[in-house]
């Protein structure tokens, strides 16, 4: 493929911000990172950009709406307030990155990679995370509406005051995570494990089915629940013991 001058713009005031030659966008980017040009707001809607090395990039505000970023390396990278609705970010690595505010509404971030990032406040509505890793993630007040999260790991992950309303939960491991004020309402959590998670003031109106929790974390829970399994705290074997809804008829 023959090299071309690509330029990449600000999105919002169209001015060039890194010029180059170069056979595709992806190359130009890569180019760009690796002179450590500021790609801040730069406008990279619907880029190519598969498999691309992007780490430690500052790509804070830029727009990457559509773009393809499925199996790139985005660790280390700034994405803050960066818009990446409907962007393909499967298994993408974005472990340590730092997407606080970013637009990830609609993104497939299927099997991603996103453990320690920092989603606070970031927009995750109706984005698919299956079996995404979000273990020690920081998810503070995230909009997780709608989300997809079927068998996610959030081991350890910050959910305080986020909002899971209709959230698919089902077989994610949320233990020892801080749900604490968390959104939970008609969050499906079938199958799910919350053992030794917080759940101090969380809603959790929602769909419980098999769920793994603690017998101290019961008082957390409404009776109007369908199937637990009781895990001992702190065990190495975790000890189950069904406890079925009382049949009120």
């Amino acid at each position: 493929m023959a090299k071309k001058t690509i330029q990449i713009k600000n999105r919002y005031t169209e001015e060039i911000i890194f010029e180059c030659e170069a056979e595709s966008i992806k190359e130009a980017v890569e180019i760009a990172i690796m002179k450590k040009a500021n790609l801040r707001k730069a406008d990279l809607w619907k880029a190519n950009l598969r498999k691309a090395n992007l780490r430690k990039a500052d790509l804070s505000e830029a727009n990457l709406w559509k773009a393809n970023l499925s199996e790139a390396n985005l660790s280390e990278a700034d994405l803050r307030e960066a818009n990446l609705s409907e962007a393909n970010l499967r298994k993408a690595n974005l472990s340590e990155a730092n997407l606080s505010e970013a637009d990830l509404s609609e993104a497939d971030l299927r099997e991603a990679d996103l453990w320690k990032a920092n989603l606070s406040e970031a927009n995750l509505r109706e984005a698919d995370l299956w079996k995404a890793n979000l273990s020690e993630a920081n998810l503070r007040k995230a909009d997780l509406r709608k989300a997809n999260l079927r068998k996610a790991d959030l081991r350890e992950a910050d959910l305080r005051e986020a909002d899971l309303w209709k959230a698919n939960l089902r077989k994610a491991n949320l233990r020892k995570a801080d749900l604490s004020e968390a959104n939970l309402s008609e969050a499906n959590l079938s199958e799910a494990d919350l053992s030794e998670a917080n759940l101090r003031k969380a809603d959790l109106n929602c769909i419980f089915y098999n769920t793994k929790v603690n017998l101290s974390q019961r008082k957390y829970i409404t009776e109007d629940t369908d199937l637990f399994k009781i895990v001992e705290e702190s065990s190495s074997n975790l000890k189950e013991n069904k406890v079925e809804k009382k049949n009120n008829g």
